[in-house]
């Protein structure tokens, strides 16, 4: 995404549990390199959805997954759980 390139994704419940709800990703069935290829071919086909397609994903390495804001959820979690007194020995 910092790169700045279209984000096409398989749609395995592991991507779409980060995904979901997100503007811009595009997702194709697993095992299904046609709709992968006919990802690829419309956006090689238009420069503007393709323009479109790397603004969002720039957007989204700025906005939401980056080191500032991915750091503040590991403390948290890191601290909920060391917090919470369950260590085991």
């Amino acid at each position: 995404m910092s790169a700045g390139l279209a984000l096409i994704a398989t749609a395995t419940e592991g991507h779409m549990s980060v995904l979901r709800g997100l503007d811009g990703p595009r997702t194709y069935p697993p095992g299904n390199p046609q709709a992968l290829a006919a990802h690829l071919e419309e956006l090689g086909k238009s420069p503007q959805l393709l323009a479109e397609a790397r603004r969002r994903s720039l957007a989204l390495a700025r906005e939401r997954f980056n080191w500032d804001v991915e750091s503040k959820q590991l403390v948290s979690l890191v601290e909920s759980v060391v917090g919470s007194g369950s260590r085991t020995r």
